[in-house]
């Protein structure tokens, strides 16, 4: 999980908007591990996504919808075609870790790469204004999750 602070005075929109593919995988390259602390709040998100249907066409995926839809695999008997979409994801980040999506578990906790013989400050990063986050596949490099916290209570 990685979590990005605006500076004091920037918005964490002004930041969202600032990002784009290559700005994000740079500044993600650019990231190294160095021993601190980072106070983060609890949150818990729930979101439900029903009008999906302009999106994925824009993508251009238009023949799962259609008439002409092959979903023979499924059903030989009836025709099929895909009507509506519905996705729902879920995050839920406490003391014991972070949960995300249908049960699946991202464990927090604190590591370093750093080399052992070398001794940086601890950095401390407290989460005490609205946020970036975003949960990341470190094997595949595929980002999960991304959204923002914008009240902290």
């Amino acid at each position: 999980m990685y979590v990005f602070l605006p500076a004091k005075g920037q918005k964490v929109d002004d930041l969202v908007n600032s990002l784009n593919g290559t700005g994000l995988n740079n500044m993600l390259s650019s990231m190294s591990s160095q021993l601190g602390n980072v106070m983060l709040p609890k949150f818990n998100i729930n979101c439900t996504y029903e009008k999906l249907l302009n999106t994925l066409h824009s993508l251009g995926i238009d023949l799962a919808f259609s008439d002409y839809a092959d979903f023979s695999l499924i059903s030989k008997k009836v025709p099929l075609k895909i009507s509506k979409v519905i996705h729902k994801t879920f995050i839920n980040v406490n003391e014991s870790g972070t949960e995300a999506a249908a049960a699946t578990a991202v464990q927090m906790d604190a590591t370093t790469s750093l080399d052992p013989t070398s001794k940086p400050k601890p950095f401390n990063m407290i989460m005490d204004r609205p946020f970036l986050y975003m949960i990341k596949d470190n094997n595949s490099g595929n980002i999960l999750f991304i959204g923002t916290v914008k009240s902290i209570e």
